[in-house]
């Protein structure tokens, strides 16, 4: 994973070169002030940044894997709207369960959700 550095962004966005960034380091203050150096501009990357994303001023949003999927559930989380979880039906794809456990696990109101793999 690369560290993008906020004054080589910056320069790039200057030239036309970049339209924004996605940033997936997870870290809500660096988030935070790439956004208010580039308000609207700066993406959080990452389903764990759904709920912490809506305390970031001047994000442009989230880009989650999970709201390929559950895009009504994410739009609540952002808005925190989100009282109750959606009926969860997770296939036979394990990467699927592990991007809904974390969004989950960062909506810190949410009730404990276990979800077993089902082995084949």
């Amino acid at each position: 994973q690369t560290c993008a550095l906020p004054i080589c962004y910056l320069a790039l966005r200057k030239e036309g070169i970049l339209a924004g960034m996605k940033d997936s380091s997870n870290d809500p203050y660096r988030l935070q002030r790439l956004a208010s150096q580039d308000p609207g501009a700066i993406y959080a990357g990452g389903d764990a940044m759904l709920v912490a994303a809506r305390k970031i001023r001047l994000l442009g949003g989230v880009m989650s894997a999970l709201g390929n999927a559950w895009p009504q559930f994410c739009q609540r989380l952002l808005r925190g709207e989100a009282r109750q979880i959606d009926g969860v039906v997770v296939h036979d794809n394990p990467a699927h369960a592990r991007t809904v456990l974390e969004a989950l696990d960062a909506h810190v109101s949410s009730p404990v959700v276990r979800i077993a793999e089902r082995r084949a």
